[in-house]
């Protein structure tokens, strides 16, 4: 699992800075007409971590010799994504459409999580482990959401700081 750790480590950071700083990098890179693509952008950052586990746990799957379990549940995913795109797109346009992207990756990691936990193909870390990944999390969400606040649009040092503050959370925890 320290493959998990190292994709956690690195995707999670860069969905939650998202959260703050998407809009900005969309006009810095594209100009003021892509500014409400910072949306969209936000929203897919949220991709990364389901990404990142999601093939980790198919790799786990294929160790196993499971591979018809990961082709049962791209196919339910498949069916998710239709669904809820479906049910999205028509009312929050492409931003539904991000939204069905990651909502149904995300399903999808939790299916092959639960099997593996099922079956006993894998034993996940300690609720004190995961508890201390969540606050991690929660606290350097709080720095990037202050950072924000106190630089304003200042977006490059808003990243700059935030990954400051990662390190720094990194060595304290």
């Amino acid at each position: 699992f320290r493959t998990g750790k190292i994709f956690l480590l690195t995707s999670v950071p860069l969905a939650i800075s998202g959260l703050f700083v998407s809009r900005e990098i969309m006009v810095f890179l594209f100009g003021k007409n892509y500014e409400p693509a910072g949306t969209t952008l936000m929203i897919y950052l949220w991709y990364m971590p389901a990404l990142f586990v999601g093939g980790l746990l198919v790799n786990i799957l294929y160790a196993c010799r499971k591979q018809i379990v990961d082709v049962g549940v791209t196919f339910l995913q498949i069916l998710v994504n239709l669904a809820l795109n479906f049910t999205l797109i028509p009312r929050f346009g492409y931003n539904g459409a991000a939204a069905a992207a990651v909502a149904s990756a995300f399903f999808a990691v939790l299916v092959i999580s639960l099997y593996l936990t099922k079956k006993s193909f894998v034993v996940w870390p300690s609720l004190r482990r995961t508890l201390s990944l969540v606050v991690f999390n929660l606290l350097f969400f709080l720095a990037v959401f202050l950072l924000k606040r106190w630089l304003g649009s200042n977006f490059l040092a808003v990243i700059a700081m935030g990954v400051l503050s990662y390190g720094v959370l990194i060595f304290a925890f």
